[in-house]
This record gives C-alpha cells, structure tokens and sequence, in this order.
C-alpha cells in the first residue's frame, strides 16, 4: 500500500519542525530545526536542539509526482534541494541534497 500524500501546492506561511535522522558533508547530523517559509520567497531556519546552525535565505517550491521540492539559497549551506514526501496532511520524510552532502529526516507541520 502506497501511503505518500500529495505534497501542498503551497508551503507560504508554513512552519514545520524537522528532526534529523542522518546528515552528512556540509548538513547537520543530528539536531531539530524549525523552518518558516514566507509569501515573498524568504525562509527561515531556528536551531531548537543538536548541531543545526540557524540560517535565512530565499525558496522557491514546486510539486512532482506528489513530491514537495523546495529549492533553497541559504546564507550558511549555499544552494540545496529538498524533498518533502508527506505520509499524512501535515507529517512525512524529507531528503536534502546539496552536492555530494545529505541529510534525511522527518517533519511536522507547526500548528
């Protein structure tokens, strides 16, 4: 049984928590961050515990085969892609590349 969720056409005004199940290269290996994406194109993301540092930047989002892909410039990474696969409306896994670094994890919509 496939229990991927169509990813939201939108994430502007969207805050999500995401814990880190793995990292490697240039990405935290551990830790949970919180990331705010705004209507105009910025994000945010907050250190709540582990080795994430806090950075900003600018996404932009699109949707393919259900998938949530979030392209970011970020001050501290660089450029990165993220994909967000939702296995509920507001919960799933991501997998974030940025050359050869990569980091998987889960999420969670913030309320």
């Amino acid at each position: 049984m496939n229990t991927e969720l169509n990813a939201p056409a939108s994430i502007a005004g969207k805050t999500y928590t995401g814990t880190i199940v793995s990292g490697a290269g240039d990405f935290a290996s551990s830790g949970i961050a919180k990331a705010s994406f705004s209507s105009d194109g910025a994000y945010t993301i907050t250190q709540i515990g582990g080795d994430v540092s806090s950075s900003s930047g600018t996404y932009s989002y699109s949707v393919i085969d259900r998938v949530g892909i979030v392209e970011i410039a970020d001050s501290s990474l660089g450029n990165a892609t993220y994909r967000f696969t939702f296995t509920s409306a507001t919960t799933g896994t991501y997998t974030a590349t940025s050359g050869s670094s990569r980091q998987t994890g889960t999420f969670t919509e913030m309320m």
